[in-house]
């Protein structure tokens, strides 16, 4: 609509001002030159500024006309039948203007070389006029061509816009599922790319503060677990130390109320006081061994390392055990190195003791038992004995406290299931390998040292 109302009446200033420059420049370029020579420029600037120009002397007579005046003058002469084009009056005032024709005539002054001319001047204005028209006419497929572009330009700027949004979308909807596997590829300095950016940031530590909460969890888990563990070995170990403790008891009660009452076979005292100072030496021995126990398992132990020869510890054990191997009449086959080791003596002395006890004590009558120390890239002892062999299950939980393979807990068949868990202990101190098997005919313990340890072989 704009271009309705505005259009002609601009056109028509810019046309006059054109037609005014072109004046200006006319003048300047035929100023001092004759009519012949001024025609040239004449025709040049009417079919620049599209204006009919004629030129006049002093007495009104025609000098120049335009071109095609000329042509149709020739063909008349030629015979051809024309029709003379009717101007407005030739004569008029600068800036005159026909309203019916919608032209501008103007007339100026030349000042030649040969005399002084004047120029009428006569310029249409009409096709401004039929732009109005035109654009009405062409508005309807303007509109449908502006309509169309709109469009098109809004679907294409939509995709371009909406494209990193759908992205920043769908990895947020992962997040929200926890799914931090993707980062989004938005970047850049505009909103959109730092919000992209912030995004995967965001993702990045929820992700480690998830991971983190998860290490804590599955930890506090495991440390639950592993309360719920000791809090149920704490009571199986109450439950046993009870049993261990209250059976002797009730064994030395009862057999101090028949003699003090003279019950039966209780009269004979010096008997059974015999007796029950042997099961008061045994549950001495129980105490001993879970204050050993206690000892062991309080957090700040510090084991009081010396040198100790390997050798003479083992030899030391088996001579303190000559009764029970003669009474039994068992094969003693010592292999033992000469070696000397960093470790606290009491302690290892105990837990080697505990290792060739057992042997000694489960191996049947006339059995063999075979005792090596030697070094092969660290220190091996080796105690073997023959023994009906043991169970996967029953090697698994060897170690643990109370433990026994004869599940019947009499004191004549075995002691009191603590001596292997109190070896492992100590073991465990010295920062040793150990390990319980079966070996051919009978069952082995086996001790490696890391030469770290060896002060001499």
């Amino acid at each position: 609509m704009a271009f309705y109302f505005f259009l002609p009446s601009f056109y028509q200033n810019y046309k006059l001002d054109t037609l005014e420059e072109g004046l200006i420049q006319l003048e300047n370029e035929i100023a001092g030159r004759s009519l012949n020579e001024a025609k040239t420029y004449i025709n040049h600037f009417s079919e620049k500024t599209n204006t009919e120009v004629i030129v006049v002397d002093k007495d009104e007579n025609i000098v120049y006309l335009p071109a095609y005046i000329n042509q149709l003058f020739e063909l008349r002469g030629s015979g051809s039948t024309i029709m003379r084009p009717i101007f407005p009056p030739l004569i008029g005032e600068p800036g005159k203007q026909d309203e019916n024709d919608r032209v501008h005539i103007t007339n100026i002054q030349l000042d030649l070389a040969d005399g002084i001319y004047k120029a009428i001047l006569r310029t249409s204005l009409q096709p401004v006029d039929e732009v109005p028209l035109v654009i009405v006419d062409f508005l309807p497929y303007l509109l449908i061509i502006i309509v169309l572009l709109t469009v098109g330009a809004a679907l294409i700027y939509s995709r371009i816009t909406a494209k990193p949004l759908i992205e920043l979308n769908r990895i947020a909807k992962k997040m929200a599922k926890m799914d931090f596997s993707e980062s989004t590829k938005v970047n850049g300095q505009d909103e959109l790319g730092q919000l992209g950016t912030s995004l995967n940031q965001l993702s990045i530590n929820l992700q480690q503060h998830i991971t983190a909460l998860k290490e804590t969890n599955e930890q506090l888990q495991n440390d639950i677990e592993r309360e719920r563990q000791i809090e149920l070995a704490r009571r199986e170990f109450i439950a046993i130390i009870s049993h261990e403790l209250k059976s002797p008891i009730t064994v030395v009660k009862g057999q101090l109320e028949a003699m003090i009452h003279q019950i039966g076979p209780f009269k004979d005292r010096d008997t059974y006081l015999k007796r029950s100072y042997d099961v008061a030496v045994h549950m001495e021995g129980l105490v001993l061994e879970l204050l050993s126990i206690s000892e062991l398992e309080q957090p700040n132990y510090l084991l009081q390392r010396q040198v100790v020869p390997l050798h003479d510890f083992i030899k030391s054990v088996i001579q303190s055990q000559e009764y029970f191997i003669h009474e039994k009449s068992l094969k003693i086959e010592e292999d033992l190195n000469t070696i000397t080791i960093i470790a606290d003596p009491s302690l290892l002395f105990k837990a080697i003791r505990n290792v060739i006890q057992n042997a000694i004590k489960y191996s049947p009558e006339g059995g063999t038992v075979k005792i090596s120390l030697k070094y092969e890239d660290g220190v091996h002892i080796s105690v073997w004995n023959e023994s009906s062999l043991i169970s996967d299950e029953q090697i698994q939980r060897i170690f643990e406290p109370f433990y026994r393979i004869e599940q019947s807990r009499n004191r004549a068949t075995g002691g009191s299931g603590l001596g292997l868990y109190i070896t492992k202990k100590i073991l465990d101190l010295h920062d040793f390998s150990y390990e319980f098997s079966n070996k051919g005919e009978g069952v082995c313990f086996k001790v490696y040292i890391d030469s770290s340890y060896i002060t001499e072989i």
